[in-house]
């Protein structure tokens, strides 16, 4: 596996989050869809500890997704959900990044990508 680019991370953050009310599963996989989306708004769903690697601020974090000028958009391989935590494995064919989710209040959040 290549090391993800700063590209595709991003393209992996820039999710327009909000629960689909279906099973945990369809949550997630649902928000890992809307990765290839590349939507700023991401940044209000994303944990605060991610947050700060992404600079700190949900205004950073809108700056960086607007630059995303990724054509090749990730697809969702694999969703694997274990209570409160979740991964979403992507690949765009060339590279593969997992999302790392977690669940709070109700409400999936980003926590991380590798």
């Amino acid at each position: 596996m290549r090391t993800v680019p700063f590209s595709v991370l991003f393209v992996a953050l820039t999710l327009g989050l909000s629960a689909c009310g279906g099973s945990d599963k369809d949550d997630v996989k649902s928000l890992a869809k809307q990765v290839a989306s590349s939507d700023e708004k991401v940044c209000d769903h994303v944990t605060a500890d991610f947050l700060k690697a992404l600079g700190g601020s949900k205004k950073k974090c809108r700056e960086a997704a607007k630059q995303d000028t990724g054509t090749t958009k990730p697809k969702v391989e694999d969703v694997k959900v274990d209570g409160d935590k979740a991964t979403a494995s992507l690949s765009d064919g060339k590279t593969k990044a997992t999302l790392r989710f977690v669940k709070g209040g109700g409400d999936w959040k980003v926590d991380g990508v590798r």
